[in-house]
């Protein structure tokens, strides 16, 4: 989780190509009708030739439910493939229930599961 600045500055910083290979290439938008349905980026760090990272993924709502997620992830993962990277990994929030499915019924499996706090501010 990040600021809307932080996430500015990390698009900046993926997009200068020094610490992060990402080609345009690795970035899918999927469309119906000539209007944008749903989009899939990756990106992997430099320092590590054999992974990349899917992310982010998104479905617009109306488009939901006719496979665009399955085709954006495949898509991504095919340009990753095709650049020599071995594995792929991307996340999701535990309770984000169809984006699970939709990454198990793609094979993939989880890798790690992790404990969030919460805390009332008022």
């Amino acid at each position: 989780t990040t600021t809307r600045d932080g996430a500015r500055d990390f698009f900046e910083e993926l997009t200068k190509g020094e610490k992060w290979h990402s080609p345009p290439e690795f970035f899918r938008v999927a469309s119906i009708g000539g209007e944008p349905a749903g989009f899939a980026g990756s990106f992997a760090p430099k320092h590590d030739e054999s992974r990349g990272i899917i992310g982010p993924v998104g479905v617009f709502p109306k488009h939901r439910r006719k496979g665009i997620g399955s085709t954006v992830v495949l898509s991504a993962l095919e340009s990753l493939r095709e650049d020599g990277f071995r594995y792929a990994t991307l996340g999701t929030h535990v309770d984000n229930l169809r984006a699970v499915a939709l990454y198990e019924g793609l094979g993939f499996d989880a890798a790690f599961h992790g404990v969030f706090f919460e805390k009332r501010l008022d």
